[in-house]
């Protein structure tokens, strides 16, 4: 397990998987509890409790910023280009997905791979004239489709690793999104809140507590969130 926590942060390869902005996160966090960004193995690991525990809680960390990476990614795929993810038509999922790749292909064709290249091209060769000109205006369409998304949401998407695993309530959550965004008009009640987010697949499970200050708040609303994501090929291939 030390070794896949070092392949992703400490290793000469972790920039080359990815997750730059994950790992960053993970890094703030870490900085947060005054924890260094490399993870040393005591000598006497296999008897040190704290040495396992360190490293359980590094893994978890890392995981959770991850996961809000692909599951923020996911969230943008859909939402812009839902026929892409049919599951009862899988030609015409293919040919959204190949018309969401040729849309991309401007901002994003220095990120292919050579296995995505290949398969990419291999299309060519299935499609017959009106299916091509399916896929294309499916593209042209697609081009005009705003790729990103509001920056509240983008903020409580990064935040809701620390929501999640520190037991946040909407209620504190709203809270600190209303400090981060004053008068912002989706932020003004608790239940609309808590619904919008829940229809996007994030649920608060933190109960309401009488506690001042829920942990990491200082972190949640100083520490910068990643103000770009990555496109949806890295779903796609």
């Amino acid at each position: 397990m030390a070794s896949v926590y070092w392949l992703f942060c400490g290793s000469p390869w972790q920039d080359e998987l990815g997750y730059n902005e994950a790992r960053e996160q993970h890094f703030a966090e870490l900085a947060a509890h005054n924890m260094p960004k490399e993870f040393q193995l005591p000598k006497d690991w296999r008897d040190s409790d704290a040495g396992a525990y360190e490293l359980m809680f590094r893994l978890v960390s890392l995981a959770s910023w991850i996961e809000a990476h692909e599951s923020l990614l996911a969230w943008r795929s859909i939402r812009r280009n839902r026929a892409a993810w049919d599951g009862e038509d899988r030609e015409a999922r293919q040919q959204a997905r190949d018309a969401g790749i040729l849309a991309s292909l401007p901002c994003t064709v220095e990120r292919f791979s050579d296995w995505a290249i290949a398969d990419f091209v291999k299309n060519f060769t299935r499609y017959d004239s009106k299916q091509w000109r399916s896929v294309l205006k499916k593209a042209a369409v697609l081009t005009e489709v705003p790729s990103s998304v509001k920056e509240v949401d983008n903020w409580i998407w990064w935040r809701f690793p620390i929501f999640s695993r520190c037991g946040w309530s909407a209620a504190e959550a709203l809270s600190a999104a209303q400090e981060k965004f004053p008068d912002h008009p989706d932020l003004k009640e608790e239940g609309a809140f808590k619904s919008h987010w829940v229809r996007r697949g994030l649920r608060f499970s933190g109960r309401r507590t009488s506690r001042r200050q829920p942990p990491l708040a200082a972190f949640v609303t100083s520490v910068p969130v990643p103000k770009t994501i990555p496109d949806e090929l890295s779903l796609l291939y």
